[in-house]
């Protein structure tokens, strides 16, 4: 199985490469803790903005899948 398809069945989609070099070059570690890195973004506008409806039709979503990820790993590694 390639690399890519591994990490998007093993992290839902949520994994990003870690590493780039001085180059434009990366390395084929996967890293989920960026997916919350990024998420922040989605919190901060709503935060910024208040805007309930964005919360509600898209944010939320993205915010509940990326914490399921999170526990499901939580539980993987009990």
């Amino acid at each position: 199985m390639p690399r890519i398809n591994a990490a998007a069945i093993l992290f839902h989609g949520w994994a990003t490469r870690s590493e780039n070099g001085i180059f434009g070059g990366s390395s084929y570690l996967w890293v989920i803790g960026d997916a919350a890195w990024l998420a922040q973004n989605i919190w901060d506008h709503y935060a910024y903005t208040k805007d309930k409806t964005y919360l509600k039709e898209r944010a939320f979503q993205i915010l509940k899948e990326l914490c399921k990820l999170y526990e499901e790993l939580r539980d993987r590694n009990r």
